[in-house]
């Protein structure tokens, strides 16, 4: 089975870096053993909104952590 998630808008609009790379690397690291496609936004896609710095750090965290 592959699970279809990724982080809220909440935390690209309002987090940190810091709090998206943890946050992806918590989700990822739970969903090793069966696989995972990220859908940024996962509450309606990427919002406008969005930190430039909070989507780049997504992209860091799965090219780091989403290998396995």
């Amino acid at each position: 089975m592959i699970l279809v998630a990724g982080p809220p808008n909440s935390l690209l609009i309002g987090g940190t870096p810091q709090k998206v790379d943890d946050y992806m690397k918590s989700m990822l690291t739970d969903c090793k053993e069966g696989g995972m496609m990220i859908y940024p936004g996962a509450d309606g896609g990427i919002s406008g909104d969005a930190r430039p710095e909070n989507v780049k750090a997504l992209i860091d965290a799965v090219k780091k952590y989403g290998k396995y």
